[in-house]
């Protein structure tokens, strides 16, 4: 993904949270994104020894940073984990006006982990300390992990059942091709 990338084009300068599709289930029935300490599953392998996870804050990607940060590596350290849930991907924005006042930067994670190894997204991971209503949602962008230029965009507070009923039955149709069922 590069800097003219449509996904990349929309995501800029928003704040987001990118989950699954079986996540997102589990959002919509408690109103909330809630921090992920263990009491989920995790989506990915390298979750357990995030910072996100041992600070006890929701992991969040904030692309309102100068372009050569999002972009610092190639390819871009956040890029495999904003789309690793397969074989969507729900990206969740939202409005920064409901939550920025508790918004916990890049760099206040790093110091907050101090000596303790965890994983951390350069510039661009940022935490929150308390579960996020859907009120703060703008807007759902879902995305198909084999090819992130084709997405599509859901106004609105929730995604609707219909939807997601079409998204959980592609999940098991691409998972039951995966294990040869």
């Amino acid at each position: 993904m590069n800097k003219n990338h449509p996904l990349f084009l929309h995501l800029h300068n928003k704040l987001f949270h990118s989950t699954s599709v079986a996540a997102y289930r589990k959002i919509k029935e408690d109103g909330f994104i809630k921090p992920n300490i263990g009491n989920f599953p995790y989506s990915h392998s390298q979750s357990r020894g995030s910072c996100a996870s041992r600070l006890g804050v929701i992991s969040l990607f904030d692309f309102k940073v100068p372009i050569r940060k999002i972009f610092i590596s190639s390819p871009p350290a956040w890029y495999n984990v904003l789309l690793a849930h397969e074989p969507v991907t729900i990206i969740i924005e939202l409005n920064r006006k409901y939550i920025s006042e508790k918004l916990i930067s890049w760099y206040r994670m790093k110091d907050s982990a101090g000596n303790t190894p965890c994983l951390l997204i350069p510039y661009v991971e940022v935490g929150y300390p308390e579960p996020i209503p859907l009120s703060a949602v703008e807007e759902y962008i879902v995305v198909l992990s084999e090819n992130p230029k084709e997405f599509g965009i859901e106004n609105g507070k929730l995604l609707s059942g219909k939807l997601l009923d079409k998204l959980e039955e592609m999940s098991k149709i691409y998972w039951d091709i995966i294990s040869g069922a």
